[in-house]
């Protein structure tokens, strides 16, 4: 995990996600309370009904984000990676954490204190328009997992979910590093039927499974399997 300076983050993430489309003029004003920091694998950054410090943005590497269960365990909804930012729910509410968020590999993030975001906002209200968009974003991406994750077919789901983290955390080689019994936890599906699945995809020649990674060989295929009619 290298340093990254904050302008190369902030060119990073402006490459992808909520700051793409905003204007430079206000990636500025974030810029100017932001700081880069290097978290090592399996490092809690927030924890469910914690009290809000900041929000993050993710540079790279990948974060867990998860709930809580009735029975009192965690489940994993998402693992998001470059571009995506989280926190400001609780942030901006004053509200404590609805999910928890860790570190899933040695990740770089961009943080953003609480106190400067809030000032920021109040000098700023103009601001609060980004806010509502990136709030846009996540409704939109809750919405979409639970359309995916009520299919009945399991192979169509685990191929409708492989395009998601695709689209979000593909790295450069064109693998996906996502170990079978973390997607199988997503996807609210046992490791055996994932397996099957995956082996199904595997001989269509529509992914390559490797050790802890999978890499999508035919994406137009594999979406089109995934929308198909039953």
């Amino acid at each position: 995990m290298h340093k990254v300076s904050l302008e190369s983050a902030f060119e990073i993430l402006s490459s992808r996600g909520w700051l793409a489309d905003m204007a430079l003029e206000d990636r500025d004003l974030l810029m100017s309370i932001a700081s880069v920091r290097c978290v090592p694998a399996e490092k809690r950054i927030f924890e469910i009904d914690g009290e809000p410090q900041g929000m993050i943005g993710v540079v790279s590497g990948s974060v867990r984000l998860a709930m809580k269960r009735p029975s009192g365990d965690e489940y994993v909804l998402f693992r998001p990676g470059t571009g995506f930012w989280v926190g400001h729910y609780a942030v901006l509410g004053n509200a404590p954490h609805l999910l928890s968020c860790t570190s899933a590999e040695p990740t770089v993030i961009v943080w953003l204190p609480k106190q400067p975001l809030v000032r920021l906002l109040e000098d700023k209200p103009d601001l609060f328009n980004e806010f509502s968009r990136l709030t846009y974003r996540h409704m939109r991406n809750v919405l979409d997992l639970i359309a995916r994750i009520t299919l009945k077919d399991s192979v169509k789901r685990v191929a409708s979910r492989l395009l998601v983290e695709d689209s979000g955390r593909r790295s450069p080689d064109g693998w996906i590093r996502l170990p079978q019994p973390e997607l199988a936890e997503m996807l609210s599906m046992s490791l055996p039927t994932l397996q099957r699945a995956m082996g199904k995809l595997a001989a269509e020649d529509l992914v390559e499974v490797g050790y802890g990674r999978v890499r999508l060989l035919d994406r137009k295929a594999l979406k089109e399997f995934s929308t198909a009619p039953n």
